[in-house]
């Protein structure tokens, strides 16, 4: 049997009414013959540092043979996701788990961005010794995508060569590219049709909208602390090469100054030149990942303006209630969106400006 993947697809388009399109509407899925339109649920994740997810739930015929076809564990099928006929998602179906209860038969689908193999997988040994000498960040992951037949979106300049890279046999490859992609300040994800993207954080001063706690959109905000990634200075250290000794780099926190909280870390396959870039990229994800915050149960998946929540864009916040008591402007780390039968919502993942591009925020947002 051939199979020619999965397609679902929002129809929006001739819709006369602009507003419309915060509304929910008819939702297929497209098994390269007949439409199908029996998915009760789906989930889809857009992050500016990860690749893209989608989730789905289905009710499950076990009689039709489509359905058995379509839904077969370890089969890797394509999936793709149009919004308006727009490209959105395109990537791999990876996950297929069949739920039983008394009253219903459903099946659970994840996939993940084309990408996403990525993070499963290591070099195949006919590419190995994996390693370069001299080479920017832009030609290592394209050689890596290459492996996978994957395109690569390089934006911007790629911040010169790296005096030597190796890629060890066991490791990810996600990890290795990632590992380097964060001496530059880039961060990687996806294009809408499966390609690598690498790209910089986007400067501030642009939020494309103002959140204010008791008004709409924002009815439910959550904030998350983890003190426990919090640290007053962070040392990177180099190791000897060449005769030469290593060295050390450290970047001081300024908002923590009462308390001895240091973190240090080795960058193994770094020059001398690359310690500190690799402590500030470090300092600044700590800021990502030290505090956080999440709105959700927005009613559309597009900002007032019409245009679908982005990853890499900013908006402002005040909201005293999670103890952001002056409007503070907040990176989207991530955009999910969420649709069961008509009802459509979106969460948005909120960090600090700044946290992707080795800057420290120049307030916090519990300081008054």
């Amino acid at each position: 049997m051939e199979q020619v993947g999965v397609v679902i697809e929002r129809r929006t388009k001739g819709l006369a009414d602009p507003a419309a399109l915060l509304a929910g509407f008819v939702d297929i899925i497209r098994f390269g013959g007949p439409e199908f339109r029996f998915w009760s649920e789906i989930n889809i994740r857009l992050a500016m540092d990860a690749y893209s997810t989608v989730e789905l739930k289905a009710p499950f015929e076990k009689d039709r043979k489509e359905f058995r076809d379509t839904f077969r564990p370890f089969s890797f099928y394509p999936l793709k996701v149009t919004l308006g006929g727009d490209d959105l998602f395109t990537g791999t179906i990876v996950g297929v788990s069949p739920e039983v209860g008394p009253e219903s038969k459903i099946v659970h689908v994840s996939a993940y961005s084309l990408p996403g193999v990525l993070e499963d997988c290591c070099a195949p040994p006919s590419e190995l010794p994996f390693e370069f000498n001299k080479l920017p960040l832009k030609a290592i992951i394209e050689r890596v995508g290459k492996m996978f037949r994957l395109d690569v979106d390089f934006q911007g300049d790629d911040g010169g060569p790296f005096e030597r890279v190796k890629l060890d046999e066991g490791e990810k490859l996600q990890h290795f590219i990632a590992h380097f992609a964060q001496l530059r300040n880039r961060v990687i994800t996806n294009t809408p049709r499966g390609a690598i993207k690498v790209w910089r954080a986007a400067p501030t001063g642009s939020p494309v909208f103002d959140f204010v706690e008791g008004q709409q959109p924002l009815s439910k905000i959550e904030a998350m602390f983890s003190p426990q990634d919090y640290h007053s200075e962070i040392t990177a250290f180099t190791g000897a090469r060449r005769g030469r000794k290593g060295s050390k780099f450290t970047e001081p926190n300024p908002w923590l100054q009462t308390a001895l909280r240091p973190l240090n870390f080795k960058v193994d396959q770094a020059e001398k030149s690359e310690g500190p870039e690799a402590a500030r990229a470090a300092l600044g994800r700590m800021f990502a990942n030290m505090a956080s915050y999440t709105i959700s149960d927005i009613p559309s998946w597009r900002d007032p303006k019409g245009k679908l929540w982005a990853p890499n864009t900013t908006v402002t916040v005040l909201a005293p209630s999670v103890m952001i008591y002056e409007k503070t402007e907040l990176m989207i780390r991530a955009a999910n969106f969420f649709q069961d039968g008509e009802v459509e919502k979106a969460a948005l993942e909120l960090v600090l400006p700044g946290a992707f591009s080795g800057e420290v925020p120049k307030r916090l947002p519990w300081d008054e």
